[in-house]
């Protein structure tokens, strides 16, 4: 789709500008954002009281749930916890799908006796292991230090794609590319090179602060016949830089939002893509994967307060994210992926927290997705006597990431089984599980 807001050669190339944005939490409780409400199958253990038994006194009240209908799952009605309206929204608008159970997976078939022996490749329940596994989607690291998102942008760049990799939370894993360099923009402003000149400290006769641009390159650009290739790169990634810090410092300072973003961290972060979203013609990208993040979801101790904040938070982002994106005419070029590391324990700790899990619940938005439904499988029972959650509350994985990394990728432009493979490099293990873009997006393959 080709529109007024991209450049025409964008339009030559008779392809959509796509951009995938990631929104990584940690530690996030997945099973007190889905939770099973009614219309539950005979015959099945799941029901909203299994839910109850299986939660203690972390379970949401059922009359606070935010119901949503669902099909081909274990029950017709699944609740949402109540500061997610605007997920249901979009959900409702079929712009947003949830992914159940999903995990970091070595391999399938995974049960309560196995489980160790089928996952010695990782380190289970440990924040920066996991962090890692879910950045790089990896878990052999045949492509170590590569994100699953930077192996999307490798396979576009080849491709003749001009590809772009932004962080509005510093270094993101996710994105880290071999040939898309990642630029990070703050969402509290971006800063320009040498900004001691925007306020120079004058004290009498004295003034400091000179503008060291020529100086820095005059320095770095001269050669001599000891120049060696490594300098010569150097120099060239350098001045090339501060070319690039000087227009995108100009052009942010112009780009201006039609929405009113919430003044929170997330909020800040969302405001910041959209922005970058708008310049992307003077960037000159037709596909960017962007990445944010927001903390705080450990709750080892008290989580109803704390994770009811950080879902609102999330929830208030989004639906201005989505109003931004539509007063732009490009939500339908855009994938929101939401993911943690890993869920929390389904009964809670005797300090009403919950600990570190396994399995969850996600979601994926987007106006190309083809939403309103719940894509995996939600567990048939939640106690410990099911044959996928062991002690104290873990659940065991059904859907692998690279079900919901298939799908995105192949939207994104990537159909060739191969290419697929190197963005994936432990597809092969889960090509009966995997989503396409028609399970994801309604449409392709």
């Amino acid at each position: 789709m080709c529109n007024t807001v991209v450049q025409d050669y964008f339009c030559d190339m008779n392809s959509q500008f796509y951009l995938s944005f990631f929104i990584m939490t940690l530690g996030m409780d997945g099973f007190n954002m889905l939770i099973p409400h009614s219309g539950c199958s005979s015959g099945k253990e799941i029901s909203y009281e299994n839910y109850k038994i299986a939660r203690g006194d972390i379970a949401l009240p059922q009359n606070s749930l935010l119901a949503i209908p669902a099909i081909g799952q274990v029950c017709s009605t699944f609740g949402l916890h109540p500061s997610l309206s605007g997920l249901r929204q979009m959900y409702t608008a079929n712009e947003l799908a949830f992914i159940a159970n999903t995990g970091i997976l070595q391999r399938s078939g995974v049960t309560e006796e196995n489980w160790r022996s089928f996952h010695d490749k990782t380190s289970l329940f440990s924040h920066n292991t996991q962090t890692e596994e879910t950045a790089n989607v990896d878990v052999y690291g045949k492509f170590s230090g590569l994100g699953v998102g930077g192996r999307m942008l490798d396979i576009l760049a080849a491709d003749g794609y001009k590809t772009g990799a932004i962080s509005v939370s510093g270094s993101a894993p996710p994105i880290v590319s071999k040939s898309s360099p990642l630029l990070v923009v703050s969402p509290n402003g971006y800063d320009k090179f040498n900004p001691i000149l925007d306020n120079p400290y004058t004290n009498s006769d004295k003034k400091f602060g000179n503008d060291v641009t020529d100086a820095v390159k005059e320095m770095n650009g001269a050669t001599t016949a000891g120049s060696t290739f490594y300098g010569d790169s150097w120099s060239d990634k350098l001045l090339l830089a501060l070319a690039d810090n000087s227009l995108l410092f100009e052009t942010l300072q112009h780009a201006t939002l039609s929405t009113a973003f919430p003044d929170t961290h997330i909020g800040k972060q969302m405001a910041t893509i959209a922005k970058m979203m708008q310049i992307r013609d003077v960037r000159g990208k037709d596909r960017d994967v962007f990445f944010a993040e927001v903390g705080g979801w450990d709750m080892h101790f008290d989580i109803a307060s704390p994770l009811e904040d950080r879902l609102k938070e999330i929830d208030n982002s989004l639906i201005a994210f989505r109003a931004e994106m539509k007063a732009r005419g490009v939500w339908d070029d855009v994938t929101v992926v939401y993911v943690s590391e890993f869920a929390r324990t389904l009964f809670g700790n005797t300090g009403n927290g919950s600990d570190h899990a396994w399995g969850g619940n996600y979601w994926v938005a987007g106006g190309d997705i083809d939403g309103g439904k719940i894509l995996g499988t939600f567990p048939d029972d939640l106690t410990n006597a099911s044959p996928i959650v062991f002690q104290p509350g873990i659940v065991i994985p059904t859907t692998p990431w690279e079900a919901v990394w298939n799908a995105v990728a192949q939207w994104f432009g990537i159909a060739d089984s191969s290419k697929l493979d190197y963005v994936l490099p432990n597809r092969e293990e889960f090509l009966d599980d995997l989503f396409t873009q028609a399970d994801l997006y309604g449409y392709g393959a």
